[in-house]
């Protein structure tokens, strides 16, 4: 379902990090986006080579363009101009805990 999807993760909080993590798994292509600057994110654990980041103030200035999937967590207001701009572009906006459900939902409904 991700594999070769443009994905934009909007924060690197522990939500962030669990879905860089998810979606490489999936063969996604990922960009995260954070309003701190790269020196102050918590990178642990996530290969830099692997995913592109847009940090700072400035971290939303180039947009939202070609992403199929928008996931932000939720410190980043929803209704942000980036945020509506893709979504009237038809990319699908959600969160962690929505896809948390998501697959929740599959897969009981597949268990029992």
């Amino acid at each position: 379902m991700f594999k070769d999807k443009k994905i934009a993760i909007l924060g690197l909080g522990m939500e962030g990090k669990d879905l860089v993590r998810f979606f490489l798994q999936k063969g996604a292509t990922i960009t995260v986006f954070d309003k701190k600057s790269e020196a102050e994110l918590d990178l642990s654990g996530i290969d830099k080579a692997v995913i592109t980041l847009s940090t700072g103030n400035a971290y939303l200035d180039k947009g939202l363009e070609g992403f199929d999937y928008v996931f932000r967590s939720p410190g980043v207001y929803r209704y942000t101009p980036e945020i509506l701009k893709a979504e009237s572009r038809g990319v699908t906006i959600s969160s962690a805990i929505k896809l948390f459900f998501q697959y929740f939902i599959f897969y009981r409904r597949n268990i029992f």
